[in-house]
């Protein structure tokens, strides 16, 4: 009789926690508003990081790297296991292994991690911890935008030390990109958003306004290019998109200082970086001032006014033909 074995990977596993738990996040963000698919979404996530980092660990130290050195019974599993001639980590009471905690201190100690990285990890920690052996009660702002600030410092370092990333991985973070900045930032063409990087308090982002450009990025859009076309030629769509977005995002991100936004057209390339002590210069108000009085400081006159959103660009931003 042929037995049928249940084999996953520690690799396979991991990867395939970050995706469901991105899945689920996306499901969030994109239609169902129920905390427990966000809950669902970092238990998820954390566990695939988890996952990866023993994964590293193991690959680069050896297994030993990732066993639990303060199990009582670990001699007696070490001799059983070698009895039957198996891993002590396919016995029926198999080894304990390291925790989060402990995977992060090692990574830190023994692998090059940028701090900025550690400091997002400790966090979703801290995050996922409330939410396994408690509850939880925090701003949920901050704990959508982790998941942009994670994205790329995460993939880089995991692609760094040996980690493939499925494409499929990549795609679904894109969309949860997307959708992060569409309902926690609410900005102006959030769909047509091709890349996002965070980089300690600075934000980066790129528009594509061009249709050949935008299906490339996204072959199953249901968007067709009269829509395309006349969304970005609709009166000032791409001098609003910019101004609009730069301000808000630092509205709505307190923990932001800085901002660059680019925008890609068929023959130009308009680009726009801005930080909290200009904008209040120029708008001759604090952040405070322009929250309570968005439409009165900010978004009549710089979004809506063509004159003065001209102006605000000419400031701001540049337009370069593409050669």
């Amino acid at each position: 009789m042929t037995k049928h074995i249940f084999k996953i990977t520690l690799l396979e596993n991991g990867l395939n926690s970050i995706i469901k738990g991105i899945e689920y996040l996306n499901n969030y963000e994109s239609n169902s508003k129920d905390l427990f698919d966000l809950k669902h979404g970092i238990t998820f996530f954390h566990n695939g990081v988890e996952l990866l980092f023993k994964e590293i660990l193991s690959n680069k130290f050896g297994d030993e790297e990732i066993i639990d050195k303060k199990d009582s019974k670990l001699n007696e599993k070490y001799r059983i296991a070698k009895e039957k001639c198996i891993s002590v980590f396919d016995l029926d009471k198999p080894v304990k292994t390291i925790t989060f905690t402990t995977a992060l201190q090692k990574i830190t100690n023994q692998l090059k991690l940028d701090n900025n990285l550690k400091i997002l990890l400790e966090q979703l920690q801290s995050i996922r911890n409330s939410l396994e052996h408690y509850g939880i009660n925090k701003e949920l702002e901050k704990v959508e935008t982790l998941f942009l600030k994670l994205k790329f410092p995460m993939i880089d370092w995991l692609i760094e030390n040996g980690i493939s990333i499925p494409e499929a991985l990549t795609k679904k973070w894109i969309s949860l990109q997307q959708h992060i900045l569409k309902n926690v930032f609410q900005l102006r063409g959030s769909t047509f958003i091709k890349e996002v990087n965070f980089e300690e308090r600075h934000l980066e982002f790129s528009y594509i306004a061009d249709y050949k450009k935008f299906i490339e990025h996204n072959p199953l859009t249901k968007i067709s290019e009269d829509h395309f076309i006349s969304y970005w030629e609709t009166g000032n769509a791409k001098i609003k998109a910019l101004n609009d977005g730069c301000v808000r995002i630092l509205r709505k991100n307190p923990d932001l200082y800085s901002v660059s936004i680019k925008l890609m057209d068929i023959n130009d390339i308009y680009s726009i970086s801005i930080n909290r002590d200009e904008i209040e210069r120029f708008l001759k108000a604090d952040f405070l001032e322009i929250e309570n009085n968005w439409d009165d400081i900010f978004s009549n006159k710089y979004v809506y006014t063509k004159e003065y959103s001209l102006t605000f660009f000419d400031y701001f931003g540049t337009r370069n033909t593409i050669v």
